[in-house]
């Protein structure tokens, strides 16, 4: 769908809009599908389009909990050329929800049985289909749903509501060669299963039992036609395991015992942080996905623990957090060498300095926030190199924090939620200069925060939970227009 047929759907939901621009860049909106617009100030720094060129929208897409109740909306996900969330209305019942992009084309999509203890949960879309797990109408227990966007192609997998199955939590999933994989934790051991989306194709793997009374299922990721997860005791197991979906195919890689986590995929094999109670301590990990036993990567901080935090890839090669006892948590590089593995940048100097966090790579950047002992918490931006690191903005200026949250990566912009020490917490958005980040919207005016969480892309608009002073926590939308865009809009809703 283009964006023009996305505005021409739009029309029927719309009373009217109308745009008035300023040299600042100031907007207000009315009656955008009957969900009352509010005025904003958009900061435009001055490597951004001005006004005559682009126009940020900000609006509620929808009042699901009418009133100043929240629908609370969570799990917002893009499937099937729709989008789905699930939501509480004023029946007070969560619910799944689709949208098509307008107040009118956003309703409640199915009705499963929901408490206080029971509702609805989406996982991942595969094959065109959505998964959801959800309670069933009949005890509350649970079942494995599917569904394509429309009623007809809405249809129950499995039922795991039978007495003999009891109460099932789902910890974990993922989705790899055509089937989709999820552990069930029924408090002895956990169930590992598979579904290819049919009910005779959803079958149980294995049945992994750890010990202890409260076992975890801690990370899962799949990597070349493998599972690699971590299930651990809180006692003396935290145990990797990797399987290909069979039985014979899933196996124990090794037992850590004291600590394991990071599970991160690079260059054909799976690092990891790792503490197996040897003198080496809590230290940067490998496995290679050809076979083999895993082994100590690198031991950063000799006679003491790196704690590495892993990141992720970026122009071959794997970012970390890490300490070597000389240097506190900073940002180090690996291109899958020990000899290739070292800090990229000092940024607090000293060895007790706090941990950089909130990391998110977009495109060939790294953002994340660190302190450097005279700004707070602030974002940072790197490109891998000792030049191409450094402060993004000082957000909330001189040292207190605005501690700056991703939300979404898009396009070679960051958009993440932060504090001026004005607004609140709100929504902003970096091209990873000073002058390219800004604060979007003020969407619970004053010094309130309005919280964005769980932002995702869909046909070119950008939708996210926020909370304001008058509606509580609903759906909100961002849209950028040009220039011709605005005349197009102004020439419908006049």
């Amino acid at each position: 769908m283009t964006r023009k047929e996305l505005y021409s759907k739009m029309r029927g939901g719309m009373v009217s809009i109308l745009l008035i621009l300023t040299m600042t860049g100031s907007v207000a909106l009315a009656s955008i599908g009957g969900a009352q617009a509010q005025s904003r100030e958009i900061d435009r720094p001055a490597s951004q389009p001005t006004a005559e060129d682009e126009l940020a929208l900000i609006f509620r897409l929808k009042d699901i909990y009418v009133g100043s109740g929240s629908s609370t909306p969570t799990d917002l996900t893009v499937a099937a050329d729709k989008l789905f969330f699930i939501a509480m209305d004023n029946s007070g019942e969560k619910e799944l929800w689709k949208s098509d992009g307008t107040e009118g084309g956003t309703q409640p999509f199915k009705s499963f049985y929901t408490n206080n203890f029971a509702s609805p949960r989406i996982l991942r879309e595969m094959d065109g289909m959505l998964y959801v797990w959800a309670p069933m109408l009949s005890t509350g227990y649970y079942g494995l749903w599917k569904t394509d966007g429309t009623s007809a192609g809405t249809s129950l997998v499995k039922d795991f509501s039978t007495a003999e199955m009891g109460l099932l939590s789902l910890e974990g999933f993922a989705v790899m060669d055509g089937n989709l994989y999820f552990f069930l934790n029924d408090y002895v051991q956990y169930q590992f299963w598979k579904s290819d989306g049919s009910g005779s194709g959803t079958t149980q793997v294995f049945n992994l039992d750890v010990g202890g009374i409260d076992p975890e299922l801690d990370e899962v990721i799949s990597y070349n036609s493998y599972l690699y997860f971590i299930i651990s005791n809180g006692v003396d197991k935290n145990e990797l395991w990797k399987s290909n979906g069979s039985v014979i195919g899933t196996t124990l890689i090794k037992n850590f015992g004291e600590y394991l986590s990071d599970l991160t995929p690079f260059n054909g094999k799976v690092f990891f942080r790792a503490d197996d109670g040897t003198a080496e301590g809590d230290e940067l990990w490998s496995v290679d996905c050809s076979g083999g036993a895993p082994t100590l990567f690198k031991d950063i901080n000799p006679g003491g623990d790196s704690s590495p935090t892993l990141i992720g890839e970026m122009d071959s090669n794997l970012y970390f957090f890490a300490k070597d006892g000389t240097h506190g948590g900073e940002l180090w590089k690996t291109d899958g060498t020990s000899l290739g593995t070292a800090m990229v940048k000092e940024i607090l100097p000293g060895s007790g300095g706090d941990w950089p966090g909130n990391p998110i790579i977009v495109g060939n950047k790294l953002f994340f926030a660190a302190d450097d002992g005279s700004t707070g918490v602030e974002l940072w931006v790197s490109d891998g190199t000792l030049g191409g690191t450094h402060l993004v903005k000082d957000i909330k200026t001189g040292s207190p924090t605005s501690t700056p949250f991703p939300l979404l990566g898009d396009d070679g912009i960051l958009y993440f939620d932060a504090d001026d020490g004005v607004y609140g917490v709100e929504l902003w958005r970096s091209d990873g200069t000073s002058d390219g980040t800004s604060r979007i919207s003020d969407i619970y005016t004053g010094e309130e925060s309005s919280a964005p969480r769980y932002m995702v892309e869909y046909f070119e608009r950008y939708y996210f939970q926020a909370v304001d002073a008058n509606y509580g926590e609903e759906v909100w939308v961002l849209e950028y227009t040009d220039r011709f865009q605005r005349v197009y809009l102004s020439l419908v809703y006049r």
